[in-house]
């Protein structure tokens, strides 16, 4: 991860799977790099691929013309109430820097609304619009799922390879403005999982051809020749419990940055 992203420690869910969590990490000041976006649930957030950080209003309000561009902000300011425990940025100096996007990638769902055990199905676009070739590894695309309340939405008996709890990436804001007690009603909350997409679903069903797949030992390669998409299919989520939920895309690679989709807006419900 490069210097600018700084890390922050997300704690882990450990009820269902027992996953070993990770350390305890402030989340302070420094140059922060990922993508502004108001959600579903009305919260304003700065998110990349394993971080979400609640903005304050008057932060939003210096990155909401940016919506939907990859950003680099210098945070000077950031509350973190709890640690370990989730932060909102209150203040940022001098210009936003919108950085380049020599690849963009797109997420469309076939439908907004489904049926439990049936899964989300989307449609995935990628376009090298950079003058070299990019190569696409197993985890150079994902898609992400989020929740807002990862504790209310864990499923049961999900088996992860990895032996990971089901909503990875997960952090609680606590607004101790607030009035006491401390409960979830005066706190923020998010819970997300990435699922790595692997180069052969891009390279089927194309209308725009790519220049091929190449196996280096057991890794499927995929290089998209400058000017080039591909495009693919794919079905996440089957085991996603009623309610509802977003989704978005992320791409990164050493040679061509990192990009991300909308926001993808869903909602599971009973069969």
């Amino acid at each position: 991860m490069r210097a600018c992203r700084p890390i922050f420690c997300l704690g882990l869910l450990i009820l269902v799977l027992g996953a070993v969590p990770c350390t305890a990490e402030m989340i302070g000041q420094g140059d922060y790099q990922g993508y502004f976006a108001k959600d579903r649930w009305g919260r304003k957030i700065f998110y990349n691929d394993h971080s979400v950080l609640f903005l304050s209003d008057k932060v939003a309000s210096k990155l909401s013309p940016y919506g939907g561009k990859p950003l680099q902000v210098k945070v000077t300011e950031m509350d973190q109430p709890r640690n370990p425990g989730g932060a909102m940025m209150m203040e940022v100096v001098g210009s936003v820097r919108v950085l380049p996007t020599p690849v963009s990638l797109g997420l469309e769902p076939e439908c907004a609304r489904v049926t439990q055990g049936e899964g989300l199905e989307l449609h995935i676009t990628l376009r090298n619009d950079q003058a070299r070739a990019v190569e696409v590894r197993h985890g150079t695309v994902e898609v992400a799922l989020m929740t807002d309340s990862p504790g209310a939405k864990a499923p049961r008996e999900f088996h992860d390879p990895e032996d990971r709890a089901f909503w990875y990436y997960q952090e609680t804001y606590w607004r101790l403005d607030k009035t006491p007690p401390i409960s979830m009603s005066n706190s923020l909350s998010y819970g997300f999982r990435l699922i790595p997409i692997e180069p052969p679903v891009l390279s089927k069903n194309t209308r725009q051809i790519p220049s091929g797949t190449t196996r280096t030992g057991l890794e499927d390669i995929l290089t998209l020749d400058p000017k080039k998409g591909c495009e693919g299919d794919v079905v996440v989520g089957k085991e996603l419990t009623p309610g509802k939920y977003s989704a978005y895309g992320w791409f990164e690679s050493p040679s061509a940055g990192f990009a991300s989709s909308r926001l993808i807006d869903f909602e599971v419900v009973s069969k």
